[in-house]
């Protein structure tokens, strides 16, 4: 890839990361999530975890130092976290699918229960892959 191109395509995805961060979690405090509180702790979290990794690699961009891939593997991974959620949650939705009109394969409690639980973890689950993905040769990022 060209350098002006990753530079350019940089600063947009840092530009969508800032948006999703601070518009999605303010979203989710202020209008609340179909989960309740543990769902809405699980998306603030998320807001959290993208914004300090957008922070962190332009940080380590103008540092120029070595640690700027790797956090903006952080970041790529935590931006398909979206798509991780989704996967979490398609139980839910084939059961209410699959459940006819009522949708009562799935009690309501278990129902809250699954997507909480899809909530919380899926933003650990997206900073778990995107550490422990391959690397070549490459040292592990500082810490904030």
């Amino acid at each position: 890839m060209p350098r002006w191109a990753h530079r350019y395509l940089g600063w947009v995805v840092l530009g969508l990361a800032a948006v999703t961060s601070t518009f999605g979690t303010a979203y989710a405090v202020l209008f609340g999530t179909q989960g309740g509180l543990i769902m809405t702790a699980g998306f603030g979290f998320y807001g959290a975890a993208m914004a300090t990794a957008a922070w962190c690699v332009w940080r380590s961009r103008q540092e120029g130092g070595p640690d700027h891939s790797l956090w903006g593997r952080r970041m790529a991974v935590l931006a398909a976290g979206s798509a991780v959620y989704r996967v979490l949650v398609l139980p839910v939705f084939l059961w209410r699918t699959l459940g006819g009109d009522d949708g009562d394969l799935m009690p309501w409690e278990a129902e809250q229960a699954w997507l909480n639980i899809a909530a919380v973890a899926f933003t650990p689950l997206c900073v778990l892959v995107a550490d422990h993905w391959p690397l070549k040769d490459r040292p592990r990022p500082k810490t904030l």
